[in-house]
């Protein structure tokens, strides 16, 4: 039989030694090399469980809250070892929350969002109470055009095209048959400076020649 000695130098020379991994070089005459330093966990990078560490979360049983259900690492309290499944506590869980942190206000509106809608004694949140808010659930729009009624306006001059197609929203369209769909009204539409109510052609202009000048048609 072979000496023991003899059996772990083979041991050893069939398996190799374990190598330290420099990583820089402290001087040619030093001839010594640094060790590299272990890699620091992070939340993306969860440490793998142990012994001491029953629910696999890289937090030791002694310093974990709940050592048998694992940290989510969401960024929220994840230092105690317990999952978070609704971070702000209101209700909603976070995978349906928009507000994970911040938590609703339970006013009635847009309640299932998980978001809180500015003050509680104003639910559309656009900064008018709830009491002087002809609109309380709908903000407003704020276009200069009776805005402290709360209510939104999306066509001010009420002439059924939109503020937002329309090219004169505080004056409504004429309707006359001619560019009904600007939104401007047109008093002189042929523009020869004389209005249409007083205009026998008002989408022709007058020449202007001198004779019946007046009644707004051109003398052929």
């Amino acid at each position: 039989m072979k000496p023991l000695s003899t059996l772990l130098a083979l041991l050893v020379a069939a398996c190799g030694a374990p190598q330290a991994t420099p990583i820089s070089n402290q001087g040619a005459a030093a001839g010594s090399a640094m060790m590299a330093a272990p890699s620091i966990p992070t939340p993306s990078m969860r440490p793998q469980g142990g012994p001491d560490d029953r629910d696999g979360d890289g937090l030791r049983d002694t310093v974990d809250q709940c050592p048998d259900a694992p940290e989510d690492f969401d960024g929220f309290m994840d230092e105690d070892g317990c999952p978070d499944p609704d971070n702000d506590r209101d209700g909603i869980v976070d995978v349906d929350d928009r507000c994970p942190v911040i938590p609703e206000d339970k006013d009635g509106h847009e309640d299932e969002d998980g978001c809180p809608e500015g003050n509680t004694a104003d639910r559309d949140g656009d900064g008018i109470l709830d009491n002087s808010d002809k609109c309380p659930d709908d903000p407003e729009d704020f276009d200069r055009f009776e805005d402290a009624d709360g209510c939104p306006d999306p066509d001010n001059d009420q002439d059924g095209i939109l503020d937002v197609d329309d090219l004169c929203p505080g004056d409504p369209e004429d309707k006359d048959g001619f560019q009904d769909e600007d939104g401007c009204p047109d008093p002189d539409n042929d523009k020869d400076r004389i209005s249409d109510m007083n205009d026998k052609c008002p989408n022709e202009p007058d020449t202007y020649n001198g004779r019946q000048d007046t009644d707004g048609c051109p003398d052929r």
